[in-house]
């Protein structure tokens, strides 16, 4: 919204520059983007939240100013009519009817006889020019003016123009159109609001008057609208026809029902006054009554939203500055009669925000939070980790895994219940939420493979097909009716590890790749002696699908996701997912691990070949093979894999290479064949192996 400076000082005394102004207004909350100097003018350009329509209008801009420069306010032309209830009354002449009460909660109309429709005066047509609009006549430049100043719609008909003296306010008939102002024709329907004479519509309710009712230079008689429509009527239409105009967003964002009889007033006494004419009568339908809104304000409350004490009387005179009336004063609290232009303000801790903007947050005094041991206990995670070092973990984590080349996303927590549809939990498993917003925002997730899944599909149907992200995020579980919050990390690979070039091949990524990566990430944290043993999950293929252990504690699970999990997500590429139980993770993870010397005595390598079944797993292999090294093996690594002649149906050869090393002597050749022939025979014996 544009603001004049020169225009604000109408209705307070402002002592300030219009750059020191700008900042007021920006610190209490309505934010200045831009000030430009026109003429002898400065205009500020100012974001206002739609919540604060008030803030539409000169007269509101002025009395957040008055309030945070301390100044007194002066209200828009305060002048009463006192001609507004003489002469012929409108109701004679013509007949207004409201045949969508519910929708247009009031209409008021004011009859301008004998009028001299001529230019305005230079300062109406000064301040319309400055604030971007285009000055018309007097009578047009001043609903405009008005509009301006105080945030009202208005809009004057010519009275002549309207056929059968009769007004009605209603829903617009299938099939009828009207030419507006901006010489465009609109096709109407019936969910358009719309101001009608006896035969057709002579104006888009909120929106646009029509051209057949036009002021011009021949105008005699005018006919005043000023009225309260529902602001989702307005929007909607607005939507719907494709037009925006200075009275469209206004009534979208709502008006002051009670201001309609003053501001309508003022504006005809202007009128009046401009075009030689007279006031000869008015007409308000308005049925329902205007109820009075109260507040109560605790004083101790503001201190303890806050953290620090403000005064009574600076309270009260935020309040009383900004329109609110104190109505009932004690020594701990205030009792308020909220303004009826405060649409925003129902509850004490609006009231609050309010003495908080004005009083100014960049005011308010700094201090530390005072922790007690005990308070502290409360913050962390359920592996007895602090909040502290939990959040250097997972900063460390995504360190890692963007090393590797993963890309980190963030998705909702809440997600819908048919993203868990093929993920094997149960009902009694998942966390609720009460009243959800929608059906998207049914359940707390209790994993983050749907989010992963999400990404991933999105990404896939728009072309995008190499992909490998990864989510740090909290997951929420229901364990027999108690319900926790636990750290957890996803990562999902779809499509191929290089980009088909001609030095190298793409190459889709596999299970192994995805091993990979959980083994780097395990081995960058520190935690070395975990073991991957297959599983049959619920979600992941067969054989193609691994759970990592440590010390029996299930640390995360990997694997390549079913098509029928796929399905769900609209998924036809193959996804490779990896879910790692970060909280139990957590008091594994050595980050201290100091760097150890090069080995002093040399390495001796064996290769050993056996023949297993295949269900046996490479991982049970390696694992016997530490295990019975004594302490010499430092590496096993297998080369080899090979099923087909020679080797009986069922079974598989494996291949490794075995390195060993002591930190103490060199190795001979004895010791490591003793070594070598232990391991041939535990092998043999525990794993039922084939020697080559």
């Amino acid at each position: 919204m544009l603001i004049s400076y020169n225009w604000l000082k109408d209705f307070t005394d402002i002592k300030i520059t219009p750059e020191e102004l700008a900042e007021r207004l920006t610190m209490a909350g309505i934010e200045v983007g831009s000030i430009e100097k026109l003429k002898d003018d400065f205009v500020m350009d100012a974001e206002i939240t739609p919540n604060r329509p008030d803030l539409l209008s000169m007269e509101g801009i002025a009395r957040e100013a008055a309030c945070l420069t301390e100044s007194s306010f002066r209200e828009l032309n305060a002048e009463s009519c006192e001609v507004e209830n003489s002469g012929e009354p409108i109701g004679e002449p013509i007949e207004v009817k409201n045949q969508a009460p519910a929708k247009c909660l009031r209409y008021n109309a004011t009859l301008i006889r004998d009028t001299k429709i001529k230019i305005s005066d230079e300062k109406i047509t000064r301040r319309l020019s400055t604030l971007g609009l285009r000055p018309v006549n007097n009578i047009v430049d001043i609903t405009n003016y008005f509009l301006l100043a105080s945030g009202q719609p208005l809009h004057a008909f010519d009275y002549d123009k309207i056929e059968g003296s009769t007004l009605v306010v209603r829903w617009a008939k299938k099939g009828e159109s009207i030419a507006a102002l901006d010489s465009r024709e609109y096709k109407l329907d019936e969910d358009i609001l719309v101001i009608a004479d006896e035969k057709k519509p002579i104006a888009i309710a909120g929106i646009i008057g029509g051209i057949d009712t036009e002021i011009g230079y021949e105008t005699k008689n005018v006919l005043l609208e000023c009225a309260h429509f529902d602001p989702v009527v307005i929007r909607r239409a607005a939507r719907r026809l494709g037009i925006s105009t200075d009275s469209s967003y206004r009534f979208e964002r709502g008006v002051c029902l009670k201001a309609i009889p003053a501001v309508a007033r003022k504006a005809a006494l202007l009128m009046a006054q401009s075009s030689k004419g007279s006031i000869k009568g008015r007409r308000d339908i308005f049925k329902g009554g205007l109820k009075e809104r109260s507040g109560k304000l605790r004083i101790d409350e503001i201190s303890r939203i806050l953290g620090f004490k403000i005064s009574l009387d600076k309270v009260k005179r935020i309040l009383t500055a900004l329109g609110f009336e104190v109505t009932a004063a004690g020594e701990r609290s205030l009792t308020l009669k909220i303004p009826f232009f405060r649409q925003d303000v129902s509850r004490e801790i609006d009231i609050i925000e309010e003495v908080a903007r004005v009083y100014g947050y960049d005011k308010m005094p700094t201090t530390l939070a005072g922790i007690s041991p005990k308070q502290i206990i409360k913050y962390r995670s359920s592996a007895g980790i602090s909040e502290f070092r939990k959040y250097k973990i997972k900063k460390i984590v995504g360190d890692i895994l963007c090393a590797c080349g993963l890309s980190e996303v963030i998705t909702y927590s809440m997600i819908n219940e048919r993203s868990l549809s093929k993920l094997n939990y149960l009902p009694d498993e998942i966390v609720k939420v009460q009243k959800a917003l929608s059906v998207e925002q049914e359940i707390l997730r209790p994993t983050l493979i749907p989010g992963i899944l999400n990404v991933l599909s999105w990404n896939l149907n728009r072309q995008v097909e190499d992909l490998m992200v990864f989510e740090l995020g909290d997951v929420f579980l229901n364990k027999g009716g108690k319900f926790s919050e636990e750290a957890a990390l996803a990562i999902g690979l779809s499509g191929s590890k290089f980009t088909n070039d001609w030095r190298v091949k793409s190459k889709p990524f596999d299970f192994f790749d995805l091993k990979g990566i959980v083994e780097n990430l395990f081995s960058r944290l520190g935690i070395k002696d975990i073991a991957f043993k297959r599983v049959d999950s619920g979600i992941f293929v067969k054989g193609h699908s691994a759970v990592v252990t440590m010390a029996d504690k299930k640390l995360a699970v990997l694997g390549k996701i079913k098509n029928v999990v796929l399905d769900t997500f609209d998924i036809e590429d193959e996804v490779y997912a990896a879910e790692v139980y970060l909280e139990e993770v957590l008091s594994y993870v050595r980050l201290d691990d100091k760097v150890k010397p090069i080995p002093k005595f040399p390495a001796v390598t064996r290769d050993l070949a056996v023949i297993v079944k295949n269900d046996l797993s490479s991982s049970e292999i390696i694992e016997m093979i530490k295990k019975t090294g004594k302490g010499f093996i430092r590496e096993v690594a297998l080369f080899d894999v090979y099923s087909g002649k020679q080797i009986p149906t069922g079974y598989k050869s494996l291949a490794y290479s075995i390195k060993y090393q002591s930190e103490k002597t060199t190795l001979t050749d004895t010791e490591v064949d003793k070594v070598q022939t232990e391991i041939q025979k535990t092998l043999v014996n525990n794993l039922k192996a084939q020697m080559r």
